[in-house]
């Protein structure tokens, strides 16, 4: 039972280091110009396209929307 553990633990701090290396740092983004406005972005008209693939990355859907946003005060609805 005791290598079952430390096999166990094993794969899991792979799992985690993987994981991890995968991960993007936001301050590589952060100084990217022009930035991003939620706000003006979505103020308006907006269309949106796009797909959804499974776990062999085939398409499995598409989708398109159009969206209206609008700006109340401080929120965008």
């Amino acid at each position: 039972m005791n290598i079952f553990k430390t096999i166990s633990r094993y794969f899991a701090a792979c799992v985690v280091v993987t994981l991890s290396a995968c991960s993007a740092d936001i301050d590589n983004y952060q100084a990217s110009t022009p930035p991003f406005n939620l706000f003006e972005y979505f103020d308006g008209n907006v269309k949106a396209w796009g797909m959804v693939q499974d776990y062999s990355e085939k398409q499995t859907r598409r989708f398109e929307v159009d969206i209206v946003g609008t700006i109340a005060g401080d929120e965008l609805v």
